[in-house]
């Protein structure tokens, strides 16, 4: 939570306020570790995120869509913004200007 509370401007969950480089935000209070989650947005409707577990435990890199999120099995993981665990889209401070 930490970057994304004090390294990013929170842009809403609206997609069309997106661009490159942006970040997706999750919270999932029952996960071991961190609540938290991010995927980063490479624009054209693309993301790329880690699965978060070490390379020798099956750990990789993902690219997929975003209509392809939005069919993941647990809902949780859909970009919709009716959806309370996707917390929106992120810009770096950095890059917000």
């Amino acid at each position: 939570g930490f970057l994304m509370r004090y390294a990013t401007v929170p842009l809403g969950k609206d997609v069309r306020k997106a661009r490159r480089g942006d970040l997706l935000f999750y919270i999932h209070p029952e996960a071991q570790g961190s609540p938290y989650h991010s995927m980063v947005y490479l624009g054209n409707g693309k993301v790329v995120y880690h699965t978060g577990y070490a390379p020798e435990d099956g750990g990789e890199v993902r690219l997929l869509t975003l209509e392809t999120l939005k069919k993941h099995p647990e809902d949780t993981w859909h970009p919709n913004p009716s959806n309370p665990s996707f917390l929106g889209y992120f810009r770096w401070k950095i890059a917000a200007g």
